[in-house]
């Protein structure tokens, strides 16, 4: 019989159904791996994994493993196995029903029946987690079924048919299959043609009557064809590639586990499948802001556990988001350990600012100064000031215009500080403190905040406000617990406020530490709260009902708060699919036990990549994002303006700059020239800013260590009634994931889709330069300048050379090739 063979699953499965038509196929076989399943991962990755599984089970048990690891004792197991059916006269494969057990035999030296079941469980766990159908044949099987044709899948696998099964039952296509053979089940190969022959005798069909589809054009092609049967090969050149990326990215890491090459692993497990579709956001939340997150909440959880925090408190509004990423990266990559509570708690900057204070200061105002401009409503919006009435104490002391920008020297001008003077300001900045002191207390009471002796604060960054405030408020209690704050990024201000007993750390980005890509987040920090903002209000107070404290939200009529309402859609196709690649990230951290210090450099070179150098597409996906403060404010400000640019328009190019919260967003704009203004914007505020070498990076901070172990409290704790936090924590954000999943499909419909598999792939060779000579231009101008040189945490560029390269394929059999030669002539 003949071989067809096909460049492309497409065309394929157009001769395939034509095929079908003319009803002279009676079986339809298809090939099960890279065929119509497609794996996240090399093969080999799983293998390792299970194999890590079984190392770490027997070190438990203090048995030394055989073979030098449990890799080893696999492949002795298999030969043992191969050679005893081959002297049977079956084909050189193991059996899977005797597999596991004598795997477990080699790898300890003894029989153990039930560690062999763990471990094949484990594998069945494994393969599950990694394995899809292929989204190009999917409709073909759909189809064949209406055709009235058999269909089954041969398989050369050594896990046996009850794991290929699930696979397909997990992968949603088991249905289109009547039958399976796989090799491992009867000791014969697709790859000697014996198996074909054993199908068609199970099957009671002549061969000509056959079909069979697969990939391999030895094993589904020739031997198929000399078995009888018609054979289809598809040679589908992105998905070759696509394999042979996903090995040598495997390899590359297994040669240097430690090194940064497991965040884009990672990467390469959560980019989406050959044949699927989705939207530019969701695609950006999956390719740039997926790595970020995930590898700061993967730290942040590492960072619970060796602290022994036991309740972990996620702020409103961009807690909730940040507590989905923490509860599933803990559950699955640390469940066998115990983890912390965690708890969405409804406190924010304005709710917690006056519980620590009696009067309204010059603190109290360098909060609000970097959320708008320099005018009385915005700095004493959290006060709540009736506009009349503010205008009128601001005249008794000569600022009349409440809306008027106040002079650069403003807070030390005589007029504004004699403002702050005013009694009728610490008058009402007093009875903001009384009910604060009362309400928040009773509320972080409810919520069990002093039920414990280590608590962490997690939120996204930047000084500290809410943790300092909360801990000012509380210090006095003698059942106040030690607070730990981890952030994505901290500026000085966080460091200047901890203390031993309010604790702050980083994970992302540091001001106090020059490592150039992460640093790169405090040039947008507004984008990290406004992606991560939950779909309800800001907490703007408390009230209390029955027995309990809510949570006040500001009004959806509040104009500010429809504003935010505008971006609600497109922040939940963010957070959606962030939470896709969490998906997968946290298969590949649990697969390969993978620690935060190797993913963490991949998601600060996608910090460098996001900030600085994003596309016009991505630009207009954050500048049309709205910035309200959380102080109380009704005012709004666009993160930018999203027309397209000119640099030939100077003028206009300079005030879209002035006025954009993303300078190089706004210069992604102007087209062809954005990469080199991006390139110059780069060193001309970014290196132009680093301190020069005399001037110390941690002015001002004492503190270097936390205590070392709980604050000893003298009374007993009496733990908060469960009833009451069961109806509390059911009130307080109940219902976001249902609003988000609606916002996703609504929002959805409003974007083009794209190729999913392009538009998610890792860090390319292309931008990995791109962030590479930032970085050396900036070093180039700090050293011409004689200031302090900054680091960079990234995979080397020559391992993003060698990625794009040798991961063609046959590129890496060349290679080898070439080097064979080399090392012959060498030795003549």
């Amino acid at each position: 019989m003949s071989v067809r063979t096909f460049d492309s699953f497409v065309t394929a499965s157009a001769y395939i159904e034509s095929a079908l038509t003319d009803g002279k196929i009676k079986l339809l076989s298809f090939d099960v791996f890279d065929t119509v399943i497609f794996r996240r991962c090399s093969p080999d990755a799983v293998l390792h994994a299970v194999a890590a599984f079984l190392d770490r089970e027997l070190r438990a048990r203090n048995i030394a493993v055989r073979h030098g690891g449990s890799l080893g004792a696999y492949h002795a197991a298999y030969a043992t196995l191969a050679h005893r059916n081959a002297a049977a006269g079956f084909d050189d494969e193991a059996s899977t029903s005797a597999l596991y057990g004598e795997w477990v035999r080699e790898a300890a030296g003894h029989e153990d029946a039930a560690l062999a079941e763990r471990v094949r469980e484990h594998m069945r766990e494994r393969e599950t987690s990694v394995c899809e159908a292929n989204a190009y044949l999917r409709p073909l099987l759909e189809k064949a079924r209406g055709y009235g044709v058999r269909m089954i899948y041969v398989s050369d696998m050594y896990i046996g048919n009850e794991c290929v099964s699930a696979i397909l039952e997990q992968a949603g296509i088991a249905q289109y299959f009547d039958h399976g053979y796989v090799s491992s089940d009867h000791a014969l190969l697709k790859r000697t043609g014996r198996l074909f022959g054993a199908v068609l005798e199970a099957e009671g069909v002549a061969a000509g009557d056959v079909l069979h589809c697969g990939d391999n054009v030895r094993s589904d092609g020739e031997r198929a064809a000399e078995a009888g049967l018609n054979a289809v090969v598809i040679r589908d050149a992105g998905c070759i590639e696509r394999y042979e990326s996903l090995h040598y990215r495997f390899l590359r890491w297994l040669a240097q586990p430690e090194s940064a090459a497991a965040g884009s692993l990672c990467a390469s497990f959560a980019q989406a499948l050959p044949g699927t579709w989705t939207t530019g956001p969701e695609a950006y939340g999956v390719r740039v802001l997926g790595p970020i997150y995930a590898s700061f909440m993967h730290r942040v959880v590492e960072s619970c556990l060796e602290r022994n925090v036991e309740h972990v408190y996620f702020l409103a509004r961009e807690g909730y988001f940040l507590k989905q990423i923490f509860d599933e990266i803990a559950r699955r990559r640390y469940g066998g350990r115990p983890l912390p509570q965690t708890t969405y708690l409804g406190v924010s900057r304005l709710t917690a600012l006056f519980l620590g204070s009696r009067h309204f200061g010059l603190r109290e105002i360098s909060l609000a100064l970097s959320n708008g401009p320099r005018n009385l409503l915005n700095l004493f919006s959290a006060l709540q000031i009736e506009r009349k009435r503010l205008g009128e104490i601001g005249a008794r002391h000569g600022i009349a215009d409440v809306e008027a920008i106040l002079p650069d020297y403003f807070m030390s001008w005589g007029p504004f500080l004699a403002l702050l003077d005013d009694p009728e300001i610490s008058e009402i900045a007093s009875g903001r403190h009384m009910g604060s002191q009362e309400l928040l207390n009773d509320y972080l009471a409810q919520e069990g905040f002093f039920d414990h002796q280590r608590v962490a604060i997690v939120d996204v960054g930047w000084a500290g406000q809410i943790q300092d405030s909360l801990f000012r408020g509380v210090r006095y209690r003698a059942d106040c617990p030690q607070m730990f704050g981890f952030y994505l990024g901290m500026n000085l201000s966080g460091h200047h406020r901890k203390t031993p007993g309010n604790w702050m750390d980083w994970v992302i980005c540091d001001q106090a530490h020059l490592e150039w890509n992460g640093i790169a987040a405090l040039q947008f920090p507004q984008s990290f709260e406004a992606i991560t903002r939950s779909p309800h209000g800001t907490v703007v107070g408390y009230q209390r009902a029955s027995e309990t404290i809510e949570p006040v939200l500001k009004s959806d009529d509040v104009p500010s708060r429809q504003a935010e309402m505008l971006d609600d859609g497109l922040i939940a196709l963010f957070q959606s699919s962030v939470r896709e690649y969490v998906r997968h990230y946290t298969t590949a951290i649990s697969m390969l036990s993978l620690h935060a210090a190797q993913t963490l450099p991949y998601g600060k070179q996608m910090t460098g990549r996001m900030i600085r150098f994003p596309t016009a597409t991505e630009a207009g996906y954050l500048l049309r994002l709205n910035n309200v403060s959380d102080l109380g404010a009704a005012e709004m400000y666009r993160m930018g303006n999203l027309e397209r640019l000119s640099v030939l328009r100077t003028k206009r190019l300079a005030q879209s700059l002035r006025s954009s919260f993303w300078k190089y967003g706004t210069l992604a704009l102007t087209g062809r020239a954005a990469v080199l203004l991006q390139m110059i914007w780069n060193v001309r505020t970014d290196a132009r800013h680093v301190p020069v070498i005399p001037a110390s990076l941690d002015h001002g901070i004492v503190f270097h260590l936390p205590h070392d172990r709980a604050i000893v409290v003298e009374d007993e704790r009496e733990p908060a009634a469960q009833g009451t936090l069961a109806r509390v924590r059911a009130s307080f954000g109940a219902g976001i994931a249902e609003v988000s999943a609606q916002l996703v499909e609504r929002e959805r419909r409003g974007y083009r889709f794209v190729d999913a598999y392009g538009a998610t792939q890792p860090l390319t060779l292309r931008e990995a330069t791109r962030l590479y000579v930032a970085w050396r231009l900036a070093v180039l101008y700090c050293r011409l300048t004689k200031r302090r040189i900054p680091a960079v945490s990234a995979e080397p560029i020559g391992a993003f050379l060698r990625q794009h390269f040798l991961a063609q394929p046959h590129a890496r059999r060349v290679a080898a090739r070439l080097r064979h030669a080399l090392h012959r002539v060498r030795r003549r």
